[in-house]
């Protein structure tokens, strides 16, 4: 009954908050802002950031990132993402939302109001990635796992043949277009970057 509950209210946040802004695919030469979502837990994740954010100021866009940590963190845990923008568990409600969202939108160091791009490296098991994903607004969304009413206008995933029936489809993009079988985050980096120089 519990999860149940949290289920419904959960759904129904989503649905206040998700982004009403119209998405599509963007030419490189419009996007001059971009904010990416990365997992905090990965080891690597500065690198990643690193690589993000060298490619995007060839190009002359300004990037932020959102690291999402939600682990119990102890005396022993290891904390990847020391320094920058971190979301933890104490930022986030009994939802997995993060809190005092009326005013989430204005803090421009956690999440800007608006942006050209947004990337989610995160996956579609994290439902405070997909809030994030949903909420934010951007002109243009990529994400890194498919899942049903996923708000990405491109979507690079695991296996190119596990893209459900519910991803976005323009006359730019057909499903098909959408999915790659793409491994890990580097490759996945690498994939957005070589797609994102390929509609300059």
């Amino acid at each position: 009954m519990a999860c149940m509950l949290k289920s419904w209210f959960r759904n129904l946040r989503m649905k206040k908050y998700s982004s009403k802004r119209p998405t599509g695919l963007l030419p490189l030469r419009d996007i001059r802002t971009a904010l990416a979502l990365l997992d905090g837990t990965e080891p690597d994740c500065l690198r990643y950031s690193d690589r993000i954010e060298a490619f995007m100021q060839e190009y002359g866009i300004a990037v932020s990132f959102i690291f999402l940590d939600l682990r119990k963190i102890g005396k022993n845990t290891e904390v990847y993402a020391c320094g920058r923008e971190v979301m933890n568990r104490a930022d986030i409600d009994w939802l997995g939302i993060p809190k005092g969202i009326a005013k989430w939108r204005k803090k421009s160091a956690l999440l800007k109001p608006e942006t050209d791009l947004f990337i989610s490296f995160i996956g579609s098991d994290d439902y405070t990635s997909r809030f994030i994903s949903s909420a934010v607004s951007a002109g243009f969304k990529i994400g890194v796992s498919a899942y049903q009413g996923n708000p990405f206008d491109l979507v690079i995933t695991d296996g190119g043949d596990d893209c459900p029936s519910g991803l976005p489809e323009n006359d730019s993009m057909k499903k098909s277009d959408a999915c790659g079988n793409v491994p890990d985050t580097p490759a996945k980096i690498e994939a957005i970057c070589n797609f994102l120089k390929q509609i300059i």
